[in-house]
Parts: C-alpha cells; structure tokens; sequence
C-alpha cells in the first residue's frame, strides 16, 4: 500500500504534474466548447478552430505527458535522496488498488475518446474552405474569392485538390507542409504559379461528377456585349451552337469537343513552357488500332531542361472551371446591364474600363477611395455641370467598379485581368484553343491539326444586333 501511496503524493506533490493536469484540465474545457460551437455553426473567427485543434490540442497532450513525468521525477528525486523508496506494485486483492486502476482505465479512455474526437475534428478543418482559403490570408483571399462566385463555390477545395484516398491526402498535407513554411518565411511566389503541377488527374476528380460519357449534343451559347453606344435594350450578339460531344450513345464513338478526352483516344502534348502556353508536340494514340500520330510546331524551340509529356485531361481546356477570373469588358457590361453603373453618364463604358484596368493602385484598400476620386476628377474636368448634378450616379458607378476590381485585381500578389488566361475557346490568340489549333502543329504525313470552326461550333449570329436578327432568333435569344 506504501508505494502506491507515495506514487500518488509524488502525483500530486510537485509543480510539473501540477502544472500538466492544469493545462489539460483547461486545453480539454476550451476543446469542448470549440466542438459544441462546431456543432451549432458558429464561427467567430477563421482562426478559431486552427488555435482549438492545433494549439490546444499540443497543450493538451503535452499536459498528459507532464502528469506521470512529474511524478517520475519526483520518485527519481526522492531515491536519490535515500528516501528508501519501495518499488510500485498493484494488488489487484486491494480494493483500494482496483479502484485507482479502474479510475486510471476510465480517464485514460475519456482522453482517448476526446483525442479521437480531436483528431476528426482537426481533419475536417483541415479540409474545409476556411482552412484554405482564409488562414493564409494575403495569399489564398483571390482564390478564395473567385471559388465563392464560381459555380463550384458549394464544392470544397480538398474535393477537386486532393479527392479520395489516403494516397493524395498525404502528398497534400506534405505539400501543405511546404506551402505554410513558405508562408512565414515570405518566400511564397507572386502570383502564385499556374497551372498547379502536381495537381491529381481530374479523371479521379472532375469526372466523379462529370462524366464524358453522358455529353452529347450541341449547346446554344450566347454573348451578349455592348459597345460605347450603351444601347442597352438593343445589344450586340454572338450565338453558337458548340459541339460539346462526348459519347455518341447511337454511335457509340465520341466526337465533338469531348473527343480529346474520350476512352478511344489518349491525346498528349509537351510543352516548352511550364505555364503550357507554348505547345511544341502533341501525340495522338488510337485506342483501339495503337496507331500513334505525332503532330510538330517545327517553328518553335525545342522544351528545356527535363520536360514531360503530358496526357490531356479536362484542366488542359477547363483551367479556371471554379477559380473564375473576369474579363473587363465583359464585367463592366454585366454592371451596365444590372443597372449598376447608369447609362445617361457620357463615356461611362469608356470611363469605367479605362480606370478599371489602370493598375494605379498599390492595394484594394487604397482602390477603393481612388477609384471614386478618379471618376469624380474625370467628370469635373470633362463634363462639370454633369458632375454637379449626377454626383450620386458617378459614385454609383464608381462602387460598382470597384466591386469588379476587389474581384479581380489583388495587388500584394501581383494580380490583374489577364494574370490567369482563360483556355475555354479562343479569346486571347495565345491561349485556349489555338495553342494547337494553330495549322503549325504538322505531322510527318503532312496532316495539320485544323484550326476550322465547325470542329467544335456552328456560329449562328455574329455580333449582330439583337433587333436585326429575324423574330424565330431574337425571341430564343431573348429567353436565354
């Protein structure tokens, strides 16, 4: 009974498992109470459940440890001491003995169900939006906002960076690893390079919801643009029919423009540059003769250094499917269309795309007054009885602007329209599409890749007038 009793007063008798058994006492309540806050969705501080899981848990095991260091200590102290200290030994005939193990077994288990619990928590947290788009602020908050407008903003960012499996969870947490060291040593890349190198396949990502197999057909896609005659109720239009293709159930081939990502063919392509602008071979396998086509740009430099093939997947096209980035002219009609800028303001067009892509401002904070100022100082040089009597529609307008540029442009990380290329069709001539599409890419029997029209859309109108086109036309338009 003596060693027991000494071990217990060794528990309690010095500083150190004092000190563990408060900190775990206090870290275990604050832990609590962050899950209890989980379960009812509160948040009052993106922070708040990196400080719980991360640095109270750390305090509450290091509470743990200290508990039975302290009394090792202390036996270790007392033996040096020629205290005549007997070895501990439990006698299970001993109820007291029994009680003291039984009291040990349940705590330990009680703290093992509040790590378990921990742990899970800390995993999903780890894996939500605000872990990653909102921890590290300055650099993730573009990508963090762009994914919240986007149509994937209800899709969370581990489902389409990491996916399933334990395989990728740990190459992302290691890379994560990396990327938070970056952080605080300042040594992250401004802007942050695109595209992701490493990023997982989207056959194991995107396809788990988008399936090539079940796209065919044609969709209608309309545009609808303004020029700087603000004829709003009589925009400009360009409708086409794109070929979206796929799987051809009655055929049982793909075609359209899903045919470069179909089980039929392996499309590759290498790159000279690592942001895949610059194509300078691509590879086409057919699945089911072997036959291997090799297409040549012979005007462009070879790849430095080790560069690799890579099989086309849906990123290669669909790069910035959740991380949308708008195009200037294409947001400020969208802004005049809502009625967020006024059209009776002369050269509003003009104005607003003029200060939206000036890259005057050294921050978003600084944008925000600056861009009011700079309409305001624009109107009273140019238009000063307007200026005076149409104040609260050049702020309006204004405002709306600068809610395009605190979407677009971020400044600390060197961001602007045009940072991230879009390579959905063919707007800018160096991106999307005409990468191969170019008539430059020539195989050895002298076929091209064609850069036609039809292999991928039917166009229907071409920026007409919406009042010109006939009524069967201008009512679908209408409609969409």
């Amino acid at each position: 009974m003596k060693p027991l009793k000494e071990f217990l007063k060794g528990l309690w008798s010095n500083r150190i498992s004092l000190l563990g058994v408060a900190i775990t006492t206090v870290s275990a309540i604050i832990i609590i109470i962050a899950i209890i806050l989980n379960l009812l969705n509160i948040e009052f501080n993106p922070y708040q459940n990196l400080i719980t899981f991360g640095f109270f848990s750390i305090l509450f095991v290091l509470g743990l440890i200290l508990i039975p260091l302290g009394a090792w200590l202390w036996r270790r102290k007392a033996a040096l001491e020629d205290r005549n200290m007997e070895p501990l030994k439990i006698d299970f005939s001993n109820k007291k003995h029994v009680s003291g193990v039984l009291f040990f077994l349940v705590m330990s288990f009680l703290n093992v169900i509040l790590f378990s619990v921990i742990f899970y928590n800390a995993y999903h947290f780890t894996e939500s939006n605000t872990f990653c788009g909102k921890i590290c602020h300055t650099v993730m908050s573009p990508e963090f906002i762009a994914h919240g407008r986007s149509p994937h903003s209800r899709v969370k960012c581990a489902d389409c960076h990491i996916g399933s499996g334990a395989k990728w969870f740990v190459k992302a947490k290691i890379s994560g690893i990396w990327q938070v060291i970056a952080v605080l040593t300042n040594s992250y890349s401004t802007p942050i390079p695109s595209p992701v190198e490493d990023l997982r396949p989207a056959r194991d990502t995107c396809e788990q919801c988008h399936r090539p197999q079940v796209f065919h057909g044609k969709r209608m896609k309309i545009y609808k643009r303004l020029d700087n005659n603000l004829e709003i109720n009589d925009p400009l239009i360009t409708a086409v029919a794109i070929n979206i293709g796929g799987h051809n159930i009655q055929t049982g081939k793909y075609e359209g423009i899903h045919w470069h990502v179909s089980d039929d063919n392996k499309v590759e392509y290498l790159a000279v540059d690592k942001k895949r602008m610059k194509i300078k071979r691509v590879r086409v396998t057919d699945g089911k003769t072997g036959k291997v086509t090799e297409y040549v740009n012979k005007d462009m430099e070879d790849p430095k250094g080790h560069a690799q093939w890579r099989v086309m997947d849906c990123i290669d096209c669909h790069n910035r499917p959740t991380h949308i980035y708008d195009d200037p002219e294409d947001a400020v009609d969208r802004e005049i269309f809502h009625g967020n800028i006024p059209v009776d303001l002369p050269e509003i067009r003009k104005v607003s795309l003029k200060i939206l892509v000036s890259n005057k401002y050294k921050s978003q904070e600084e944008a925000e007054n600056g861009i009011v100022d700079d309409f305001k100082k624009y109107y009273s040089e140019n238009y000063k009885d307007i200026a005076a009597a149409k104040e609260k529609d050049i702020v309006k307008a204004a405002k709306a602007v600068y809610g395009i540029y605190k979407n677009n442009v971020f400044p600390e990380m060197k961001i602007t329209f045009g940072t991230y290329p879009n390579h959905i069709g063919h707007k800018d001539e160096e991106a999307g599409c005409f990468r191969c599409h170019d008539e430059e890419h020539v195989s050895k029997d002298g076929k091209e890749i064609s850069q036609d029209c039809d292999l991928c859309h039917s166009i229907i109108v071409e920026g007409g007038r919406l009042s010109d086109l006939p009524k069967e036309i201008s009512d679908i338009i209408r409609v969409k």
